[in-house]
C-alpha cells in the first residue's frame, strides 16, 4: 500500500503588515509624544528666559532711577548743608533774634540748651534752644512769623503762653523750645 503523500499542513502565513502598523502607529505616538514633550520644554524654557530677561531689563531701570535720584537727592543736601549755619554763622543768627525783637517791639531772650549739635532719625543736625518772648500779643505774633520765614531754618517744638486773663491789650509772654537747624560740618565754621 502505498501511501499518498498527505498535503502538508498549512503553513500558517503571518501578516507583517498587521503587526507592523500597530507597532508603526504607537512608534509614531511615542516620537509625537516626546516631540512634544521637547517643543513644550524648549517653548517653556523660553518663556522662562523671556520673563527673567524682562525682570532684568526692569531691575537695570530700577537701579537707573535709583542712582538718578541718589545724584538728585545727594545734589539737593549738599545744597541744604551749604545754606545751614555753620558754627561761625550762630552770631548772625543771634542778632536777626535780636533785631527781629526791636523791629516788633517784644523783649526776646534767646538760650541755646547745648551748644554741641546733634542728628535727628533723619540725620538732620540740629542745636535745641529755648525763646521767652514777652509783648503785645499782635507784635508777639509778628516776631514769631518773622523769625520762621528767616534765612534760618526754625523748628519751633512746644509753645507755651501766657497772658493775663481778660486785658487784650496786656503783654503775653510766650516761651518756646525748639531747634535750630545747622550744616553736618557745624563745627568747621566756613571751610
Amino acid at each position: 500500500m502505498s501511501q499518498t503523500p498527505q498535503p502538508s499542513p498549512p503553513t500558517p502565513k503571518i501578516h507583517f503588515g498587521a503587526l507592523v502598523t500597530p507597532i508603526a502607529a504607537v512608534a509614531l505616538i511615542g516620537i509625537n509624544l516626546v516631540t512634544g514633550l521637547l517643543l513644550t520644554n524648549t517653548a517653556s524654557q523660553g518663556q522662562v528666559e523671556t520673563s527673567h530677561l524682562e525682570a532684568l531689563k526692569r531691575n537695570r531701570q530700577n537701579s537707573q532711577s535709583l542712582e538718578q535720584n541718589l545724584q538728585t537727592y545727594s545734589g539737593k543736601i549738599t545744597q541744604l548743608n551749604e545754606a545751614l549755619p555753620k558754627e561761625a554763622d550762630i552770631p548772625d543768627f543771634i542778632e536777626s533774634v535780636t533785631t527781629t525783637a526791636e523791629t516788633e517791639e517784644v523783649t526776646a531772650t534767646l538760650n541755646f540748651t547745648s551748644n554741641v549739635p546733634s542728628a535727628n532719625k533723619d540725620k538732620l543736625w540740629f542745636i535745641p534752644l529755648s525763646l521767652a518772648i514777652t509783648g503785645a500779643n499782635d507784635n508777639l505774633m509778628n516776631f514769631l512769623q518773622k523769625i520762621k520765614r528767616g534765612s534760618f531754618q526754625i523748628r519751633f517744638e512746644h509753645l507755651e503762653v501766657e497772658a493775663p486773663a481778660g486785658l487784650e491789650s496786656s503783654l503775653v509772654t510766650a516761651r518756646i523750645s525748639g531747634v535750630l537747624f545747622v550744616a553736618a560740618d557745624f563745627a568747621k565754621g566756613g571751610e
